[in-house]
């Protein structure tokens, strides 16, 4: 509730024996002390709930008095046509910033409300005039209701505060309806002011113990037919609602069997799955482990490969060599004359073997680099 409406301050201005007077609220409340005939309750009168329900017919507790207003205007004056105000000031509490700066400033995310009546009164013709307001400037902060120690009229305040905000007497209606939307929501107050001014009765105590319960009562929202039909409506369902929670009742168990059911199975196929894939991550790591050994054995061959054809070639180039000097050995003129024949015939007797022999390791090293490929 911290958003409610809360009383902040009550003014009254020119009007009875008050010449502007400020009432400040304390959390809502106001104490007034005083003798008999100071003024405590007419100060009340003035303000709730006159200005609330703006009847100038029932501003008087007792209900005694007729033309209180012209009496609070005229009574002791000599002015021929005085001007007065009465007003409230609601605050509603805003987020909290910070310590307040004073009591009229409690902090500046507050919101304010005021509203009132002006009153004027003319000796003349015995007549008065009243004038309603709502607004949220704030009277005796940032609006003047009196300028040159003279109260507003009420031209001069629709002039301050715009024609929307300012009701004519016979506007009272458009008054009250502004309020109620204002402050409660459109709601309809007239129970709550009926209670109001029968608790603010002097007589109110006479019968208290008889009559207290009566006025609580009549002071409650009456009940429509539609809202009892609608009270009524769920009492004669509740069987349909039995069946239906009966029902659903019955469906949550067996959602619950099938729950548990499901869950089983998912249960079982998780945990194959898992030995399916912890099978393959096994076989993954044995490939992985098969792929390194035969790239190493790829590696091995490769060098074996290298050395072999080096062999080769240097076999290819001894047996070379070996042509060329057998050749040269036939072509010389020892061996045309036959000078040392025998010697020279075993000289190529071992070079013919240590040919064949060298071919015989060409076809070796050449089979075994084919291999190795």
């Amino acid at each position: 509730m911290a958003d409610r409406w809360v009383l902040h301050r009550a003014g009254i201005t020119n009007v009875y024996q008050y010449g502007d007077e400020i009432l400040r609220f304390g959390g809502g409340r106001l104490l007034l002390r005083g003798v008999n005939g100071s003024g405590k309750s007419t100060a009340m009168n003035m303000l709730l709930p006159f200005l609330l329900e703006a009847d100038t017919r029932r501003i008087d507790a007792a209900g005694e008095q007729s033309g209180v207003l012209r009496s609070w205007m005229l009574s002791g004056r000599d002015e021929q046509q005085p001007v007065g105000y009465l007003w409230i000031e609601l605050r509603r509490p805003g987020q909290r910033t910070g310590e307040p700066a004073s009591r009229d400033e409690s902090n500046r995310d507050d919101e304010y409300l005021a509203f009132g009546c002006g009153i004027r009164a003319n000796r003349s013709t015995d007549r008065v005039t009243t004038w309603w307001f709502v607004t949220d400037r704030r009277p005796g902060i940032d609006l003047a209701l009196v300028e040159s120690r003279t109260p507003l009229s009420a031209d001069s305040l629709r002039a301050t505060l715009g024609p929307g905000a300012v009701f004519a007497h016979d506007q009272r209606a458009s008054y009250r309806a502004e309020l109620r939307n204002r402050l409660y929501g459109g709601a309809d107050l007239d129970q709550h002011l009926r209670l109001l001014h029968i608790i603010r009765s002097p007589r109110v105590g006479d019968r208290i113990d008889l009559d207290l319960p009566a006025y609580l009562t009549d002071a409650l929202p009456q009940l429509s037919e539609p809202a009892l039909d609608d009270a009524a409506q769920p009492l004669e369902d509740l069987e349909e609602h039995r069946r239906n929670v009966e029902d659903l009742t019955r469906t949550a168990t067996a959602l619950e069997a099938l729950d548990a059911g499901y869950r089983t199975y998912a249960r079982t196929e998780l945990h194959r799955r898992a030995k399916e894939l912890t099978a393959l991550a096994d076989e993954c790591r044995r490939r992985e482990r098969d792929e390194s050994r035969a790239v190493e054995a790829h590696r091995q061959a490769e060098d074996h490969r290298t050395a072999a054809q080096r062999q080769i070639d240097a076999a290819e180039g001894d047996q070379a060599r070996l042509r060329t000097e057998i050749d040269a050995l036939k072509g010389s003129p020892a061996y045309q004359a036959g000078a040392e024949l025998t010697d020279l015939r075993a000289h190529v007797a071992d070079l013919e073997h240590h040919l064949t022999t060298a071919t015989a390791e060409v076809a070796e090293r050449a089979k075994r680099r084919d291999d190795a490929l």
